[in-house]
């Protein structure tokens, strides 16, 4: 849950809400909660020297992104959430920013990272949140249009129950490295062609 010392009654429209709240219900008990995050991409992680470290929250899926390959088209695309235990560098809108420690940003799932199959079943462990550390080391050439970056990640031994703060909303499925994944029901959806395959 996020911090009481952070709760606010009057929203950034100047709307005083504490009038919406039911009998009982304290406007300094109101927190903020959610909202944007930071993106790291590795170009600035690679140009700014500076590694992502921190708890590996879990993998998402991301709404469709333009492709880097094929100009014109839309892609599927999967980011890591990592709670930063470190403050790096990353992106806010165009602008390289600083992120300070404690918050969540996003690492995309792409180069090295969409075959790293330990990095995605930590990310999606329903019982434990491990700590990683993400540097870029280079690119790769691979005949695309785009080279491939290429991510040395650690992952430490020693893990945190997956509670509090910590705990995933709904439930965690195993994110593979071709974008499958398990739905309720036991289907599955492939995110690269958009199909529901039925169990």
């Amino acid at each position: 849950m996020a911090d009481k010392k952070n709760a606010k009654a009057t929203t950034d429209t100047g709307i005083d809400i504490s009038k919406f709240l039911p009998e009982g219900f304290e406007a300094d008990g109101l927190v903020t909660v959610g909202g944007l995050r930071n993106i790291c991409p590795a170009e600035v992680t690679y140009e700014q020297k500076s590694p992502i470290a921190g708890y590996i929250v879990t993998v998402m899926d991301m709404p469709l992104r333009e492709s880097l390959n094929r100009k014109g088209e839309k892609e599927p695309w999967q980011a890591i959430i990592v709670r930063l235990t470190h403050a790096t560098k990353g992106l806010e809108g165009e602008d390289v920013v600083t992120i300070e420690a404690g918050k969540d940003v996003l690492v995309p799932v792409n180069g090295s990272l969409r075959n790293n199959a330990d990095l995605l079943r930590a990310a999606s462990d329903s019982d434990s949140v491990f700590f990683g550390v993400f540097q870029v080391t280079g690119k790769i050439e691979t005949g695309k249009p785009t080279p491939m970056w290429n991510y040395e990640v650690q992952i430490h031994k020693k893990t945190v129950a997956r509670t509090g703060s910590f705990a995933i909303y709904n439930r965690p499925v195993f994110a593979s490295a071709n974008g499958a994944r398990l739905l309720p029901g036991g289907n599955m959806f492939d995110a690269k062609t958009g199909e529901v395959a039925s169990a």
